[in-house]
């Protein structure tokens, strides 16, 4: 599976494959609230990629500056 086309879905997926929780991948893949990336489609994609993050070394996306 190929990096998620949406940058903070692609970062949220980096977090959770490196074992953080989904409100600190949340919180560093520049969402204020979970509530924000959570739908089942958003799952199944992340837990799609996540899986595949975790067979092989993670090449990370820059982090998003929401503040721009």
């Amino acid at each position: 599976m190929p990096a998620l086309k949406d940058a903070e879905h692609e970062r949220m997926a980096q977090e959770l494959a490196e074992g953080r929780s989904a409100d600190e991948a949340s919180a560093k893949a520049g969402y204020s609230h979970i509530a924000e990336w959570l739908s089942a489609w958003v799952q199944r994609e992340l837990q799609g990629r996540v899986s595949e993050l975790q067979k092989k070394p993670i090449q990370k996306v820059p982090q998003h500056d929401s503040r721009l």
